[in-house]
């Protein structure tokens, strides 16, 4: 009999190879916070940059040298300015972090580029037009003639109400509606044209009798402040002005014992609690006599300790020496490095930098 046939076996299938297995990863590490970046930078770089030079045309090429290095965080440009200026500025057009140059453009009284970009008139007249868009259309156009030169920062406009001994038509008007109308349109306008703007003199020099150039002015209580003299600028807090500038100013109820604004952490408080402001706070110069005894580095130092972020040290010389007493005032213990990174945290956002894009 014939065997009946089978199904034939398959063949084994050839052995193959266990999947590798992963090997073991850490978590990805999280981001790095400003403030944790801000860290990393060397401390004399970190100090430079919340430090200003004053500086005239014929000055800026000494202090090229420190400006490029990052010793200093940029300067104000004061005094005659004629169309040289451009190419003086040329030199910090490469640098990381840029530095700030900065320039009191008010109109009237105060204005460095009139020579080259031309007269505008006083806040005052401006305000006595009734039309806030005259204003932005002066800020815009100013901002773009002054970023054409390399300027990046405008010290204006002043939200001061009224006139004082050292405003006299630097004001839009003697109310507080007239003064953020106007003074927030220019204010916009800088911003649209390609520059920062600054609002100044916190909280309000328009009731005071002396100078502050010359001497110490005392202003009204703090109370009666409110009513008028801080509203402008809570108003412009309010709408997202990226710098405050204070003023070296006694205030009753507010400031200790005859020291002013400047050098006052209350004050400083005030505009940053109460008004929830987080910009950039900037000193007037620190080489008015409304600070005198004080030295200009010691001012610097005590200003820092208040709470200011952004220091206008002087002419070249006493700004170096500035860098020099704070650098030494974190190494010995009287402010702490954390103090440093919060204000250079604000600087370079003013620049429009992230301090994690910084290499130090």
């Amino acid at each position: 009999m014939e065997p009946e046939p089978t199904e034939p076996v398959p063949e084994a299938p050839e052995p193959t190879e266990p999947e590798p297995v992963p090997p073991a990863t850490d978590p990805p590490a999280p981001e790095a916070t400003p403030l944790e970046c801000a860290a990393r930078a060397p401390l004399a770089a970190a100090v430079g940059q919340i430090v200003l030079a004053l500086a005239g045309q014929s000055e800026i090429a000494g202090i090229t040298e420190p400006l490029t290095e990052g010793r200093l965080g940029g300067l104000v440009i004061i005094g005659d300015i004629d169309a040289g200026i451009g190419d003086l500025l040329a030199p910090f057009a490469g640098v990381w972090p840029p530095p700030l140059i900065a320039a009191d453009e008010e109109g009237g009284l105060v204005q460095r580029l009139e020579v080259i970009l031309g007269d505008q008139p006083s806040a005052r007249e401006v305000g006595d037009t009734g039309d806030p868009a005259i204003a932005f259309e002066m800020g815009r156009t100013r901002a773009e003639g002054a970023a054409g030169l390399g300027v990046n920062l405008i010290l204006a406009p002043v939200l001061d109400v009224g006139n004082s001994a050292s405003l006299v038509s630097r004001t839009y008007g003697d109310d507080a509606d007239t003064v953020i109308r106007f003074g927030w349109a220019y204010a916009t306008g800088l911003m649209e044209g390609g520059t920062a703007a600054v609002v100044k003199h916190f909280p309000g020099h328009g009731s005071t009798h002396v100078d502050s150039h010359l001497e110490l002015p005392v202003t009204l209580p703090l109370e009666e402040l409110r009513e008028m003299h801080l509203v402008p600028f809570a108003e412009a807090v309010a709408r997202g002005i990226p710098a405050v500038m204070t003023s070296h100013l006694v205030v009753p109820g507010l400031t200790e014992e005859g020291r002013p604004v400047t050098l006052s952490p209350p004050a400083v408080a005030l505009l940053r609690q109460d008004l929830g402001f987080d910009g950039v706070i900037m000193s007037d110069a620190l080489n008015m006599a409304a600070l005198a005894p004080l030295t200009v580095a010691e001012a610097g130092e005590a200003a820092l300790i208040a709470g200011h972020d952004l220091l206008i040290a002087g002419f070249p010389d006493d700004s170096l020496a500035t860098v020099d007493r704070l650098v030494e005032a974190v190494t010995g213990g009287r402010i702490d490095r954390a103090r440093i990174d919060e204000s250079l945290v604000r600087v370079l956002g003013l620049k429009d930098i992230d301090p994690c894009a910084v290499a130090w």
